[in-house]
């Protein structure tokens, strides 16, 4: 009986998410930035495409993000036995199939150069599966994405304070998050609960914000645990978000948690109750805030408890094992 081949895989990343990393980690991949050079003021896109021409052979490279797979489509071209995996996690090809990146060489590269050497994906979402089956005629795994070990056992620990009208969101102020779109719906829920308040948990937020009655800006927070013991409600109200690992430590920390339709995890807030996933529209998201608060103390408390349990699968343990699972299977489709 013949041994059989062990398949090389190359993970391709710039700055890796830690998710990711773990991805490739847990399926014994060899490591490699793409964009790297000696010569330090060069372009980032031809450092990519000079990269991609020199790449070490090996059978699998998995790419993290549009970059990589920049790099990887040019060695394919020349080698085309090997195979291009891409984790679809980031909002690149999100933004391009709901339209709203701006028209660019970039990607003009990435649609016409990139994507047709593309032999597989592993995506972080149904929502996003079903947006990148719009551009892709290859299959389409889905691996959700994990909460680091540390933030899962502090999160674990943390009490909410449901009894409150505090609300928590996290993300920096760039258009998948739709910050500005929280900003305006809290405006509206102010005029209902005078008492509410809004923590904005990020970069790049303007400082007006600030001078909102009941809106703290806070910027780039180490510790976010005093944020998520004093809230009684996490929202993201994103334009265009994959799977957002900050709505699944609300979840774990024990936050119900309020997403628009347009943000990957919905399909787990959605076992909260059909109420937590809003419309992305400002009314909507301040109606879906306001009945919230409507709700009885006893009621969040039981939605607190739900959110927790919702959070259990999200450990990387058994994220990176179904990770494997999947991983494996898309080879034997694409090999």
């Amino acid at each position: 009986m013949s041994k059989k081949k062990t398949i090389r895989t190359l993970f391709l990343h710039q700055v890796p998410h830690y998710v990711h990393e773990g991805f490739a980690k847990s399926i014994h991949a060899d490591f490699l930035r793409c964009d790297k050079s000696k010569i330090e003021f060069m372009p980032t896109t031809l450092k990519l495409t000079l990269n991609g021409l020199s790449l070490p052979s090996y059978d699998v490279y998995l790419c993290d993000g549009t970059g990589p797979a920049l790099s990887a489509a040019l060695k394919k071209i020349f080698s085309p036995s090997c195979k291009v995996i891409e984790i679809v996690a980031h909002p690149e090809y999100l933004m391009l199939t709901l339209g709203l990146p701006k028209k660019s060489v970039y990607y003009k590269i990435i649609r016409r150069v990139v994507n047709p050497q593309i032999d597989g994906i592993i995506t972080v979402s149904k929502f996003m599966k079903e947006n990148i089956s719009k551009m892709f005629d290859v299959p389409i795994k889905i691996a959700y994405p994990f909460i680091s070990n540390e933030m899962y056992e502090k999160l674990g620990r943390i009490t909410p304070n449901v009894e409150t009208h505090t609300i928590l969101s996290i993300g920096s102020n760039v258009p998948k998050n739709g910050m500005e779109l929280l900003v305006e719906s809290f405006k509206k829920v102010k005029k209902e609960f005078p008492d509410a308040e809004l923590y904005m948990i990020g970069r790049g937020h303007p400082i007006e914000w600030s001078a909102i009655d009941g809106i703290y800006v806070k910027g780039f927070v180490e510790d976010l645990t005093p944020y998520f013991e004093k809230s009684s409600l996490f929202v993201m109200a994103g334009k265009g978000q994959p799977f957002p690992v900050a709505t699944l430590e609300s979840l774990r920390a024990g936050l119900p948690t309020i997403v628009t339709e347009k943000t990957g995890t919905k399909e787990i807030i959605r076992k909260l109750g059909k109420e937590f996933v809003r419309k992305v529209d400002v009314e909507d998201i301040a109606h879906g805030i306001c009945k919230y608060f409507d709700m009885t103390i006893e009621r969040k408390m039981k939605l607190s408890k739900r959110a927790r349990e919702l959070s259990k699968p999200f450990n990387e343990e058994e994220r990176c094992k179904e990770f494997r699972v999947q991983f494996k299977t898309l080879l034997e489709e694409i090999t």
